[in-house]
């Protein structure tokens, strides 16, 4: 199951959509067809619109201008105060969503090749990382 969080009201949905742009710059239309996580939900947030959030959670999910493709410099302090997005050892690839094996053997998520983060005393209510040191985004969803 995937959720679709609306400002007033949870809707289930067995698919999500995924895209990583700036949210005015959106690369293609939305299709709720293309799948995304179970660790991953969807969350309107008007004005900025459709953010992912970590589920069942909804903190928000950011991506650091530091990573490389597929690879986390997050460690140490960093990861401390930024949380890997983690996914189950089982876990698979699915549509623009693909796994990174970090130092210590466990897996994490990563979208379009940007590993995934959610920020600790962050809450869902407000979101305080994007924009932090210049290289925190927050991941949107482009509709």
């Amino acid at each position: 199951m995937r959720v679709i969080l609306g400002s007033s009201a949870a809707v289930w949905l067995a698919t999500g959509s995924i895209s990583l742009a700036a949210p005015n710059d959106c690369p293609r239309p939305f299709d709720e067809n293309e799948p995304y996580p179970t660790e991953v939900a969807l969350l309107n947030e008007p004005p900025r619109g459709w953010t992912y959030r970590q589920s069942p959670n909804r903190l928000p999910l950011y991506y650091s201008d530091a990573d490389r493709a597929n690879q986390s410099s997050c460690y140490e302090g960093c990861s401390t105060q930024w949380i890997p997005l983690q996914a189950p050892d089982d876990a698979r690839a699915v549509g623009e969503w693909t796994l990174i094996k970090r130092l210590d053997g466990r897996l994490q998520w990563a979208h379009r090749a940007r590993p995934l983060y959610t920020r600790i005393h962050d809450s869902p209510e407000a979101p305080s990382g994007d924009g932090v040191d210049g290289k925190w985004h927050l991941l949107p969803f482009c509709p």
